[in-house]
């Protein structure tokens, strides 16, 4: 945990290991009323522009040199990753459902989790409407093994 560590030599955080015969030490990191006053002043600033990379979707965008087979198996493993972790988001949320009295906290942890779950639920639908319109296509073999030049999309963006 590297920028868990920035933090302690920042004097943000503090850290205590708990030490457990015949276990794992376990570290604990407290905010510090440094970190804290930080923290504030972080959540308050405008939010910058999300940047998202997917790698999938670069592959797949130049998929056309590559064996259908290698896409296939990609598309299963993502849909396979992304499954999992929606089931963790819904695990999640009905926790913090149980207990949502119990802190302020939970409320926004709540706001990101469902955010997480629809996320995750439309890359495991997109998985799935991917693998059925490739596996519809007839192998061509006369497909072309170079992605055309200077192709861009109807934005003017690749």
């Amino acid at each position: 945990y590297p920028t868990l560590k920035a933090l302690e030599s920042q004097g943000m955080v503090t850290l205590e290991v708990e030490h457990h015969e015949g276990g794992l030490d376990r570290k604990i990191y407290r905010i510090t009323d440094k970190g804290l006053e930080e923290l504030r002043r972080w959540v308050m600033e405008p939010a910058e522009k999300e940047m998202l990379r997917y790698e999938i979707l670069l592959k797949m965008f130049f998929g056309a040199v590559a064996p259908m087979e290698s896409h296939l198996a990609k598309l299963e493993d993502f849909k396979r990753r992304n499954e999992q972790y929606l089931r963790d988001m819904q695990m999640i949320e009905r926790e913090l459902e149980g207990s949502i009295d119990q802190s302020a906290d939970h409320r926004f942890i709540l706001t990101t989790v469902r955010l997480g779950k629809r996320v995750y639920t439309a890359q495991v639908e997109w998985a799935d409407e991917t693998m059925t319109m490739l596996r519809s296509i007839e192998p061509d073999p006369g497909m072309r093994r170079k992605p055309a030049s200077n192709r861009r999309s109807d934005s003017g963006r690749c």
